[in-house]
């Protein structure tokens, strides 16, 4: 038997705030790992484009999946394209949808949609695109007043 010291204090576990927060926490490991893996992937930024890539006169707007080519702008090593999309339409709940070329369902999708008639909504968007550089996208059927689609960048 070992001998018994009273001026022994157990150890308190570490406050919530430096367990999750502080360097040593975990949200900040999950956070650092995060980083560390965009930056291990190869996110490259566009830059500056002069102009949207996509605009509503450049889209069929009938609500049907339609094909949207992005291969004059990304890489054919692009696993994932970071989209920046504007919408308004006189209409609420109208929405631009966007998925990966070939998905059968929305589920795993986006969709960007007006919230109330006649204003503008916008959203950061990423799609992975197929090998032929194509995602899929589907404008609600009506008259809109505003798309607008920019590649922001992509995941390599």
């Amino acid at each position: 038997y070992g001998t018994y010291n009273r001026d022994y204090v157990m150890p308190q576990p570490a406050p919530l705030k430096t367990a999750l927060l502080e360097p040593s926490g975990i949200l900040s490991t999950i956070w650092r790992r995060w980083f560390h893996s965009v930056g291990q992937s190869g996110y490259v930024d566009r830059g500056d484009p002069s102009a949207y890539d996509w605009t509503h006169a450049d889209l069929t707007e009938d609500g049907t999946w339609r094909d949207l080519d992005l291969s004059s702008i990304i890489p054919e090593t692009a696993k994932l394209v970071h989209l920046r999309v504007i919408v308004q339409d006189d209409a609420a709940s109208s929405s631009l949808a966007l998925r990966e070329n070939g998905n059968s369902n929305l589920h795993n999708g986006n969709a960007v949609r007006t919230q109330a008639p006649d204003i503008v909504n916008e959203g950061e968007v990423l799609v992975k695109p197929d090998k032929n550089r194509k995602i899929e996208y589907n404008a609600t059927n009506t008259t809109w007043t505003l798309i607008n689609i920019v590649v922001r960048g992509w995941f390599l």
